[in-house]
């Protein structure tokens, strides 16, 4: 009895001890929650500077100094997002092991080969006048909160870190590097050069392909014609080179404007909608209005927290958005090194040596740091070398030539622009930002300009690597603005970019690049009707589940399901109008078809790196459907049985019976499921304590809906949601007061912040949030007040 009796205080202890700890660091993380009401005196202030938050907790800002509303800016930034942004800045630095350890070396040396700090650094002595001010004030705002609050962000208490000041350095590396990813996001090259690796050159041609003249394009023209890449036999051995560095996934993004002739209300309207990753928590955009007197500077829209720019976003007086862009501005070069001399390198002159820069990369797990030494040929850094084939594989990309100074002062001016002319002056001066830009303004005007750098290229550009020894692929400058796809105000009424093609045979070249044709085809239809256009309906087209490519399987589809002798699935299939929503079955059977076929078809060639290509679109639409209809490619043939030859009909039949017995009833909302976490939601018990994972969801939707998701299998059948609209935006110009946003978990990145994730309903609903602009509509909608005052004010 005594030892029972001792074991139930031992066990009442123990549970006091574990509750009083959870108070104890619920009490610590809550600590780091952002005041937003009452007053808080500050010594860098000139004056007074009010912020009203609505009840989603976003912020609008009222300065009467541009330096003290850059400097709010950055608070706000530092008070919802602070371990978000320097997460980012690490990663742009090639610096996260020093949070994570020797797990994420790789990414760090990667970065530290392309060296954004680098770029940014002599940016930094470029700068005018106006836009160091404005940074400086911005930077302030964020070291000023650090120090004002006194406690950080849970992340930095489990890592057992601190917080380094933040610099314009840091903000100029940041836009560096989104800069570069925007490339990322499309960019094929290294895909391909992976595969033709893994396979041979004949197999890979079957793969490459132009844009059919079936997909519109943005620029309105009568006809498109694009060419087809090539692959030259001579440097055939450059395809299996070792060193291929991280895959993105692809991602996705629509945007489209409507001028008064097509407008329900008569005025101008823009819609928005970037799609990213959604599976990750905090998301990636922060809402943010601000209001100057000193420069008449009103404007709302979405920002990347660590960088003081309005990404999206409308004045009063224009609207604008973008999709990324696709454009080809990156080229891999194959430099021959020296087999005598392995510091030198082979080019037109002679043997030349590489420039050698030295980075110490610190792993936290490792006493020792990592010296590397970076090599620079004349097109860029040496991302890889092969030492059996004696070459090295240099990075030439457009963000190594342009000003990031000039861009950092484009993207502040990019807040008061009220005319199309100085907006595609903006636009195309903002660094290597590869970018399709939508614009709308109050005078009734809509216009699009293709952002991106466009490289004259002497040959036709092959996705592979090229010859460095030589100048017959050296670029030749970049298109001049005149030249570049644009279109202001067409007969037709409206604009419409989904990643597609910008322009055709027009514009006198050849546009290279990787775009999107599917999600295009159902804007452009629900948009080249006769009827007018509400802001109502352009919710609904942002809210679509039909996928006007994915109608293109059916009759395959069909086919396959007779020959298996499964009318009824069949009969289905013919009834189906190609809506991916969650309560369809035949969207779970198409959608598990498709990825079966996939995965039938290339593993036998690729082995595990199939797993990868899920996370490659194209491999799911435009490419599998070409090979499919074509019906006769060699990657059908299954490599595993050496005395049959299978074809593409018995693969195909082979995958939709294993699709049938995976979907069995199931709906695809069933199937494709969303689950959103913070990269600490792995903590054993702190998980549950913070609420750092949300989910499974069902999701509808797949990359060829207008309301996308880009989901990829986990091998248990369920397709894991990646990708999708991560804002939705919806301005009709004859009452700004009335625009709407919608984000998919919450402005905060605090899980104790009650704005953690109170958006997600709304989102996942498709319903939106009315964020007012003008002065007098944000007061009657806000919540609460906070007040920044000078410290010399009593």
């Amino acid at each position: 009895m005594k030892l029972k009796y001792i074991l139930l205080v031992i066990l009442v202890l123990l549970i006091v001890g574990a509750s009083a700890g959870f108070v104890y660091l619920r009490s610590e993380f809550k600590a780091s929650v952002p005041q937003r009401s009452g007053t808080i005196q500050l010594q860098t202030l000139q004056a007074p500077v009010t912020i009203t938050f609505d009840q989603m907790g976003i912020p609008q800002v009222w300065a009467h100094s541009t330096e003290d509303l850059w400097f709010a800016m950055g608070w706000l930034h530092a008070a919802d997002r602070l371990f978000q942004m320097d997460l980012t800045r690490r990663v742009s630095q090639g610096r996260l092991a020093e949070f994570f350890g020797s797990q994420v070396l790789e990414i760090d040396r990667s970065q530290r080969k392309i060296g954004h700090s680098l770029l940014a650094q002599k940016a930094v002595d470029s700068l005018s006048i106006r836009a160091e001010k404005f940074l400086d004030a911005y930077v302030t705002g964020i070291n000023s909160w650090v120090e004002n609050q006194g406690a950080l962000p849970f992340e930095y208490l489990l890592l057992n870190a601190e917080f380094e000041k933040w610099t314009i350095q840091d903000c100029l590396t940041l836009f560096s590097f989104q800069t570069w990813f925007s490339d990322v996001l499309q960019n094929n090259d290294e895909f391909y050069n992976e595969i033709a690796r893994l396979s041979d050159p004949d197999s890979v041609k079957q793969l490459l392909m132009g844009i059919p003249a079936w997909i519109p394009t943005t620029v309105p023209q009568q006809r498109s014609w694009y060419s087809f890449f090539d692959i030259k036999d001579s440097f055939s051995q450059t395809l299996f080179a070792d060193g291929i560095g991280s895959f993105y996934m692809s991602s996705a993004s629509n945007s489209w404007v409507i001028s008064p002739k097509k407008s329900a209300t008569g005025y101008a309207m823009l819609a928005s909608d970037p799609h990213l990753d959604i599976s990750r928590l905090p998301q990636f955009w922060h809402i943010i209005g601000l209001h100057c007197q000193q420069e008449n500077i009103n404007v709302l829209g979405i920002t990347s927290p660590g960088v003081p720019i309005i990404v999206y976003g409308h004045n009063g007086q224009a609207a604008w958005a973008f999709t990324a862009g696709g454009v080809d501005i990156a080229d891999q070069f194959v430099e021959l090194i020296n087999p005598q001399d392995s510091t030198e390198y082979k080019t037109p002159n002679g043997w030349e040596k590489f420039s050698l820069r030295r980075e110490i990369v610190i792993s936290r797990d490792i006493a020792v740091p990592e010296t590397m030494m970076v090599k620079t040929s004349r097109h860029g850094p040496v991302m890889s070398e092969n030492d059996s084939l004696g070459q090295a594989y240099a990075f030439r990309w457009a963000g190594f030539d342009v000003s990031l100074a000039r861009a950092a002062e484009n993207a502040l001016k990019i807040v008061t622009v009220n005319n199309f002319k100085e907006f595609r002056q903006i636009v195309t001066g903002l660094g290597a930002l590869n970018a399709n830009w939508m614009y709308a303004d109050a005078r009734g005007n809509i216009g699009y300009q293709l952002g991106s750098p466009i490289p004259v290229r002497q040959n036709s550009q092959s996705v592979f690597r090229v010859p460095g020894w030589t100048d017959e692929n050296e670029w030749q400058g970049y298109q001049p603005l005149e030249r570049t796809p644009h279109s202001f105000n067409p007969e037709r009424g409206w604009l419409a970019s989904c990643n597609n093609p910008p322009a055709g045979e027009d514009l006198g070249y050849t546009l290279h690049g990787n775009f999107a044709g599917d999600r295009i085809l159902r804007i452009v239809k629900l948009l080249e009707t006769d009827d007018a256009v509400s802001s109502t309906e352009m919710q609904t087209y942002q809210n679509d589940y039909r996928s006007e490519f994915i109608l293109r399987w059916k009759e395959p589809m069909i086919k396959v399901l007779t020959q298996l002798e499964e009318n009824e699935l069949a009969e289905a299939i013919a009834r189906w109008d190609g809506q991916m929503s969650p309560d369809s079955k035949q969207a779970a059977l198409t959608e598990t078809w498709l990825a079966n076929l996939k995965d039938l078809t290339f593993r036998d060639e690729l082995g595990d790196f199939t797993d990868r290509m899920h996370l490659r679109v194209l491999f799911r639409d435009r490419i599998i459907y070409r090979l499919y209809m074509n019906g006769k490619s060699t990657w059908f043939d299954d490599k595993s049985t050496k005395n049959h030859t299978e074809s593409r009909d018995e693969i195909a039949r082979r995958a939709m019976q294993q699709a049938i017995t995976e979907v069995s009833d199931k709906t695809w909302g069933e199937l494709q499921q969303l689950t959103m976490a913070h990269p600490m939601a792995t903590v054993p018990v702190l998980s549950e304590l913070l609420a750092l994972e949300h989910g499974p969801f069902p999701r509808g939707g797949n990359p060829g809906t207008l309301n996308a998701s880009t989901s990829m299998p986990d091998g248990s059948g369920v397709f894991k949601v990646l990708g999708g609209p991560s804002w939705r935006f919806v301005i009709d110009f004859a009452n700004v007061d009335e625009a709407l946003m919608a984000i998919p978990s919450g402005q905060s990145g605090n899980p104790m912040d009650d704005h953690f994730f109170d958006f997600y309903s709304l989102w996942a609903g498709g319903e939106y949030w009315n964020i007012p602009f003008n002065k007098t509509a944000v007061m009657e909608k806000k919540k609460s007040v906070l007040e920044l005052m000078p410290a010399n004010i009593p």
